[in-house]
């Protein structure tokens, strides 16, 4: 599963940052500054296809852009739209020299791209490993929050439902063990096969010949991802069946 946005073109544009200050106060004072220099009163930050909004600090660590493109429906997923995220990302960023030295002392930024509408359509993660020579390896924290980003958007686009069982994938998430948890709603008319023991392994056979599944965890396992979890409830939330399969676990 390819991230919505690569770091490429980043890396093109932004050099090795310096080295910062180590006191953790001037690292909060910095982040504030640059959240409230974006907000203040500036020049319109645009090129034609997307438009900066705003920033937001929203972790010890984290700072978020949100950007809105006015592009049409159809255009949404061209490389035309990510290379003008990148770019303006890219000239956010590396504009400053303080700015710099918030990547070096280990800020994320959370790229952030939506419709008119306000719908989120595109999220990625963007720290020093982004900036960088791309000699350190990213660090368990950073490849899950970058998880995270991807999951938000493909919630967006929830629920799904099955068309012929009638099972609605109601929630996506970042579990606690290294791998991802999805929540599917089990309809009334087949809560209680669901609900016998001996469907366990039928649902754990039928997964584990689907070949997407295969490739999903085997693009995860960059990540720190292990293991996919499904888990069935019925209307009133309650646990029927959970299945959990590793890439380990499919034929070669």
């Amino acid at each position: 599963m390819n991230r919505f946005f690569s770091l490429l073109n980043l890396l093109l544009v932004l050099a090795l940052a310096p080295v910062s200050c180590s006191k953790k106060d001037v690292k909060e004072h910095r982040m504030e500054n640059f959240v409230r220099t974006m907000n203040g009163p500036h020049e319109l930050i645009e090129n034609e296809s997307v438009q900066f909004v705003n920033a937001q600090k929203t972790g010890t660590d984290n700072i978020t852009l949100n950007f809105k493109t006015r592009l049409p429906e159809e255009q949404l997923q061209s490389d035309l739209l990510r290379s003008s995220v990148f770019d303006l990302a890219a000239k956010i960023i590396s504009r400053d020299k303080k700015n710099m030295l918030l990547v070096k002392r280990g800020v994320r930024f959370n790229v952030r791209l939506m419709n008119e509408k306000g719908k989120l359509i595109g999220a990625d993660v963007l720290s020093r490993n982004g900036f960088s020579s791309g000699n350190t390896a990213p660090s368990h924290e950073e490849k899950h929050a970058q998880v995270n980003q991807m999951l938000e958007v493909f919630s967006g686009k929830l629920p799904v439902t099955d068309s012929v069982s009638g099972v609605r994938i109601t929630r996506i998430e970042l579990g606690s063990n290294n791998n991802i948890v999805y929540t599917n709603e089990v309809p009334d008319k087949i809560r209680d096969a669901i609900a016998r023991p001996e469907s366990k392994e039928l649902i754990r056979k039928n997964m584990l010949a689907d070949p997407k599944l295969k490739d999903m965890l085997k693009n995860f396992r960059n990540l720190d991802i292990f293991s996919l979890k499904y888990q069935y409830r019925d209307r009133k939330g309650k646990l029927l069946q959970e299945v959990e399969v590793r890439e380990k676990d499919f034929k070669p």
